[in-house]
């Protein structure tokens, strides 16, 4: 490893670089596997890859490896694993140019050299199993610890939903979800589902509930919210400052008053409805502002603009200071009830999310849905978490407890929640109804059949 603590520190991806191709020499040491991940469609912001192969190929290997090699979690096995995988070498190639090495020191399994360069600069880190495959931290001559606090300050988080629908992450905001549950001994209560014993004293159960998406979603979203109204309280200062100037200078005020105020309650109306809808402002009763508006007289209305614009002002700037959190939750919402046609999903930050059936609008309780609903809920929930983030996200499987008409769904509504956001989907999948719809985001092992 190279000299220099900051050295360790200073050489790193970008914060916007995504994975851009993955070549693996002789996995399972009979292949050779070149992906390309950068697609027809790639941009700075996003891109989704499907990643096809015959059982057997690798598909799932491949998400592993990403994950596991990226991976900051120490105890958990994951550096053991690239250990025990029969493989020559392996090299992750980022958009940004930097690239991550992955070399063996002997034979195609064991012990392994991890180099990461970019700018003609790099830093090598040797990791050292022993004659199990087993990666410790004091093992001999070993830079693991090292090499943990190195991708522990990867600018990119990187997300894993596995076959059977455990979810690990790097990210702060994931690791809420299991935070949430209560421990007993040895047990990990999950709540809606059953019981779950320890793999080990050290490891938690990294299953996913319908019920901790949905609680993880509402806490991460009010505290934005939260965020984006103590960042308008501060420029509600510049407002009243205005307001105040406005008295002493007795500045110039519109020449038609009454129709310039019914104009803005009209505006801020629409600037607000959203906001309001789902809670994250309080009601705006518009009526009595524009009856106090028409019922005054031209002397007063002077003094009531003097009181009503500001207060329209800061109502305004409320809004537009949460206006994209409420849209990508309206949006997902949204996406949310394009699958579930028979079922209405409603979000409010003191309720969080809700559902009723549409037939009789009576509530539902979650354990009513089917496997494939609450299925399809927490991974359209985790491309929701991420938005915020530059993301890697890697899911095995997806179409699993889907039907054929969500599995032909699905890409897309990935794509529309994840619009704006920095965010890179990696997916392994052999659906057909996936792999036709979305084959020009195909990357095939060995070609297509």
């Amino acid at each position: 490893m190279s000299d220099g603590e900051n050295f360790l520190y200073d050489l790193m991806p970008a914060d916007n670089a995504f994975i851009s191709r993955l070549e693996i020499k002789k996995l399972f040491g009979r292949q050779d596997i070149n992906l390309d991940f950068s697609g027809p469609q790639e941009t700075q912001e996003r891109s989704i890859n499907i990643i096809y192969g015959l059982n057997g190929q690798g598909k799932t290997t491949i998400l592993k490896f990403i994950y596991f090699l990226i991976s900051k979690d120490s105890g958990r096995g994951h550096k053991s694993w690239i250990a025990a995988l029969p493989f020559i070498e392996a090299k992750l190639f980022m958009s940004d140019g930097s690239t991550l090495t992955v070399s063996r020191t002997k034979g195609n399994t064991g012990s392994y050299i991890v180099i990461f360069n970019k700018d003609l600069e790099s830093i090598e880190f040797n990791i050292i199993a022993d004659e199990n495959n087993s990666v410790k931290m004091d093992n001999s001559g070993t830079d693991v610890s090292d090499y943990l606090s190195f991708v522990a300050n990867f600018p990119v988080n990187i997300f894993y939903m596995t076959d059977d629908r455990k979810y690990y992450s790097n990210s702060n905001v994931v690791s809420r979800i299991h935070r949430r549950r209560p421990v007993s001994g040895d047990i990990i209560y999950e709540s809606g589902r059953d019981y779950f014993m320890r793999r080990s004293s050290e490891e938690a159960d990294q299953s996913v509930s319908f019920s901790d998406m949905a609680e993880v979603i509402t806490e991460v979203f009010r505290r934005q919210v939260m965020k984006g109204g103590v960042q308008v309280q501060r420029n509600m200062y510049s407002i009243y400052k205005q307001l105040v100037e406005s008295v002493i200078e007795a500045s110039e005020t519109p020449d038609d008053i009454k129709n310039y105020l019914l104009e803005r309650i009209d505006e801020t109306e629409s600037l607000t409805e959203s906001s309001i809808r789902i809670g994250a402002m309080p009601m705006m009763d518009a009526e009595v502002f524009r009856g106090a508006v028409r019922q005054s007289e031209e002397a007063e209305l002077e003094k009531l603009y003097l009181v009503l614009n500001p207060f329209l002002d800061s109502l305004q700037a409320r809004a537009s200071g949460i206006a994209a959190m409420v849209d990508r939750m309206e949006a997902f919402v949204q996406e949310l009830n394009r699958f579930y046609q028979d079922k209405l999903f409603d979000f409010t930050i003191r309720d969080g999310f809700t559902v009723k059936s549409i037939a009789n609008e009576q509530p539902l309780r979650v354990e009513w849905l089917s496997s494939g609903e609450r299925q399809l809920f927490i991974i359209l929930g985790s491309a929701f978490l991420v938005q915020d983030e530059t993301g890697i996200v890697l899911i095995d499987e997806p179409e699993l407890s889907l039907n054929i008409i969500w599995q032909r769904e699905f890409v897309g509504a990935l794509e529309r929640i994840s619009k704006f956001s920095p965010v890179q989907y990696i997916l392994a999948s052999h659906s057909p109804e996936i792999l036709t719809s979305e084959a020009a985001r195909v990357v095939s092992i060995g070609g297509m059949e």
